[in-house]
C-alpha cells in the first residue's frame, strides 16, 4: 500500500518524506510549478543519501477544466475559478498562520492558466501543458480536480468524458 507524503512547500516534509522512503505529493499551489522543481530535486538527491531501494515517486496536483474548445473552457471556467480562489484565499490563512506568498497576490486567471497550476483549454492544450508540467517535476501520479468553483453535473461529466476519450490516451 503506497503511503505518500503531501508536501514540499517546506524543507521538513522534504525531509521526512525523504528519511522514511516516503514518496511526496506535491500541492495545487497558486503558483506557478517551477517554484517546485528545487524542491523535488532536494527530495530526491536526500532519498537517495537514505540508501533507500526503490525509485521514489512524485506526484503533482492540478487545477483542470477541458472543454471541446479552449475559448468554451476558459469563458465557463473563469468566474468559477476566481470564486475558488477567493475561497481559498480566506480559508487558507485561517489554517496557515503563514501563508504562502501566492496565496496573497490577487487573482489572476491569465498567469494561473499559463504557468500556474491551472491546466484548462481544449483537449489538446490539457494534454501539452499537463505533459510538460509533470516532465518539469518528474511527476509520474498526477492527480486532476476538476469539480471546482461549483460547475453544473453536466459539465462535470462531459469533462470526465473528454479526459477518458481524449486527454488520458495521448498522455506519455
Amino acid at each position: 500500500m503506497p503511503i505518500w507524503i503531501g508536501g514540499g512547500a517546506s524543507p521538513s516534509s522534504l525531509e521526512l518524506a525523504a528519511r522514511l522512503g516516503l514518496d511526496l505529493m506535491l500541492p495545487s499551489a497558486f503558483g506557478n510549478p517551477a517554484m517546485f522543481a528545487p524542491i523535488v530535486e532536494q527530495y530526491r538527491e536526500r532519498y537517495a543519501s537514505y540508501g533507500h531501494s526503490r525509485t521514489p515517486r512524485i506526484g503533482a496536483c492540478w487545477h483542470v477544466n477541458v472543454a471541446e474548445t479552449s475559448q468554451g473552457a476558459r469563458a465557463r471556467w473563469e468566474p468559477r475559478y476566481r470564486a475558488y480562489f477567493e475561497l481559498m484565499a480566506e480559508i487558507i490563512p485561517r489554517v496557515n498562520p503563514d501563508p504562502p506568498p501566492f496565496i496573497k497576490k490577487p487573482f489572476n486567471f491569465e498567469l494561473l492558466t499559463t504557468k500556474g497550476p491551472a491546466l484548462v483549454g481544449s483537449p489538446a492544450e490539457v494534454v501539452e501543458r499537463l505533459a510538460t508540467s509533470a516532465e518539469m517535476l518528474h511527476a509520474d501520479t498526477n492527480l486532476l480536480y476538476l469539480d471546482m468553483g461549483g460547475q453544473p453535473q453536466h459539465e462535470f461529466l462531459e469533462m470526465v468524458e473528454l479526459i477518458g476519450a481524449e486527454v488520458l490516451p495521448r498522455l506519455p
